[in-house]
């Protein structure tokens, strides 16, 4: 962890006006596509998990930071977890776009 913190001032229309902080940490990690989970791989655990979101987003919801959507067809469905069921299983015959 990174712990972060900053001092701002902006002008607003010739006025001062000072940007209070809290101090925070900023999680930085190598994001992979496709890692659902956010754990740094690409698993069947991923699968699993867009499964359920797919079927059940308000139980399962996800904080991936990617397009789910791996088939391009605007819907996060089965198909998508197809995708990602067999570009766990083999990257360079089916990469994810």
């Amino acid at each position: 962890m990174t712990k972060v913190s900053f001092d701002a001032i902006v002008k607003n229309g010739g006025e001062d006006i000072t940007v209070l902080t809290t101090p925070g940490t900023v999680r930085v990690f190598k994001h992979n596509t496709g890692d659902i989970n956010l754990d740094g791989t690409v698993s069947i655990n991923d699968v699993v998990l867009l499964l359920q979101h797919s079927l059940f987003p308000d139980l399962y919801p996800v904080d991936y930071i990617d397009n789910m959507d791996f088939n391009h067809d605007n819907s996060i469905d089965i198909k998508d977890v197809v995708a990602l069921l067999q570009f766990s299983l083999f990257p360079e015959l089916y990469p994810l776009s």
